[in-house]
């Protein structure tokens, strides 16, 4: 289960549980639990109180294997976990990145020789 600020738990394939607070995170939380469906948000009693024991529930669920709810969450995080490692082992982000060094240091339009010899020459 994922306590974080970045959701780097999705790369992991961990569930989360959510508690949003401020700004992005409202928007971080819908899309884990609405969105995605890797994990649930912890409801507020009150403006500045969750109880132990709602979390304690969560937990329980989140960790019992014959959970079905729980067991979805998982399943469904190993999913984007495989799609995240997917993106970035010779996928989509791997080769964006490979294209942005290809296109920014061999380029003879945007080669960092060419601007500073352009810059230094006068041209």
């Amino acid at each position: 289960m994922e306590f974080n600020q970045g959701g780097w738990g999705a790369f992991a394939g961990v569930p989360f549980l959510t508690f949003p607070i401020v700004t992005d995170q409202f928007t971080n939380s819908k899309q884990i639990v609405e969105d995605w469906k890797i994990g649930w948000r912890i409801n507020k009693e009150s403006e500045n109180l969750v109880k132990k024991d709602e979390i304690a529930l969560l937990l329980q669920s989140f960790m019992d294997l014959d959970n079905h709810q729980g067991k979805e969450i998982r399943r469904r995080a190993m999913e984007i976990r495989k799609t995240c490692q997917e993106a970035i082992e010779g996928g989509s982000i791997q080769v964006n990145i490979d294209k942005f060094i290809r296109d920014r240091y061999f380029s003879p339009v945007l080669s960092p020789k060419v601007f500073i010899w352009e810059h230094t020459h006068g041209v």
